[in-house]
């Protein structure tokens, strides 16, 4: 049985893909730390990953104007429940 999406949730998909191909990742430093943040594709569901030296964060449920974004407006996305936090130790 096809999934149902919504008109938003379609024209989301898509500018998120065409994003991905055409937008380089966000560069931020946020407590003195620099940051990538960028939209990834991970088991059919986008997300955004923030990124810096030893640290990894993944947010599943954000804006889809995220680029729009000041910088503790997004950086505040990675305190809610929906985040993913973890420390990389090696990249193995």
């Amino acid at each position: 049985m096809p999934v149902e999406r919504s008109y938003a949730h379609t024209v989301r998909y898509a500018l998120n893909i065409a994003n991905t191909h055409s937008m380089p990742p966000r560069h931020e430093i946020f407590e003195g730390q620099s940051w990538m943040i960028e939209e990834r594709h991970h088991a059919g569901v986008w997300s955004l990953i923030f990124s810096t030296e030893g640290i990894t964060r993944r947010v599943w449920h954000y804006p889809a104007d995220w680029r729009a974004l000041g910088v503790s407006e997004l950086f505040q996305l990675t305190y809610s429940p929906s985040a993913i936090r973890r420390r990389v130790t090696s990249l193995d």
